[in-house]
C-alpha cells in the first residue's frame, strides 16, 4: 500500500515537471519570437538619426558669385559738376554709392596755375618749334627751354606719385632733346610735335592724379 502511494506520489512529480518544461518551453519561445515592429522601428530610429543630422545651407546662387567687381561711371551734370557714381557686385548684389564733385574741384581746374605751369610751357615752347622749323637756330632754342620745363613737369609728376604724367615728360624730354640736336627742319617739326603731344598726355595724366587723390 505505501509502494502504490510512493509511486503515485513519483507520477505526479514527473506530470509536474513535465509540465513545468513545457511551460518553460513555451514562456522561451515566445521569448523568442520575432518583434513584427522590430525592424521597422529599428529602420525608423535610422532614418530619425539620419534626419535629425544638421545639414549645411547651400547658396542657390553661388554659381552666379564671383569676386567683387567696382566700376565708376562719371556723369556731367547741368551746373557743371561732376557726379561719380561707383557700383560694386559680386554678380548677385549691387551696392552703389554716388559723389558729386563740383566744377571748381574737377577736371582741368583741380590744378592750380602753378602746378600746371611746366607743363603748359612744355607743350607752348615745343609748339613754337614745330610751327617754325625754317628757323633752325630758333627752334632749337624753343625746345632747349622746352626740356627745361620738361624737367621740371616730371621732377613734379614724381613728387606726386603720379608715374605716368612723369613717364610722358621724361619721353616728351626725350624728342625735345632730338630736336635740339637737330640741324634738319623736318626733324625738329617731327620732334617738337612728338613733345607737343607727350607735354599734352602728361597734363592730362597729372589732372586724373589730382582727382583720384581728391576722393581719397
Amino acid at each position: 500500500m505505501i509502494s502504490a502511494f510512493l509511486a503515485g506520489c513519483n507520477q505526479e512529480q514527473k506530470e509536474g515537471s513535465q509540465q513545468k518544461s513545457n511551460d518553460d518551453l513555451a514562456i522561451q519561445q515566445n521569448n523568442i519570437q520575432p518583434d513584427p515592429y522590430e525592424n521597422s522601428s529599428s529602420t525608423y530610429g535610422s532614418n530619425s538619426t539620419s534626419n535629425d543630422e544638421p545639414v549645411a545651407n547651400k547658396d542657390p546662387l553661388a554659381h552666379l558669385r564671383h569676386e567683387p567687381v567696382t566700376t565708376e561711371e562719371e556723369i556731367q551734370n547741368l551746373d557743371g559738376s561732376t557726379t561719380i557714381r561707383t557700383t560694386t557686385t559680386d554678380g548677385v548684389n549691387i551696392s552703389t554709392s554716388e559723389k558729386t564733385v563740383t566744377a571748381n574741384s574737377y577736371g582741368s581746374n583741380s590744378l592750380s596755375s602753378s602746378d600746371r605751369y611746366a607743363f603748359e610751357e612744355a607743350y607752348n615752347y615745343a609748339r613754337k618749334a614745330y610751327r617754325g622749323p625754317d628757323d633752325v637756330e630758333t627752334a632749337q632754342n624753343y625746345l632747349k627751354k622746352a626740356m627745361n620745363y620738361f624737367s621740371d613737369a616730371e621732377r613734379y609728376a614724381n613728387n606726386l606719385q603720379c608715374q605716368r604724367a612723369a613717364s610722358n615728360t621724361s619721353d616728351g624730354y626725350s624728342y625735345a632733346k632730338k630736336g635740339y640736336h637737330s640741324d634738319s627742319p623736318d626733324d625738329i617739326e617731327s620732334y617738337a610735335k612728338k613733345a607737343m603731344n607727350y607735354a599734352e598726355t602728361a597734363l592730362n595724366e597729372l589732372e586724373d592724379c589730382a582727382l583720384k587723390l581728391q576722393r581719397k
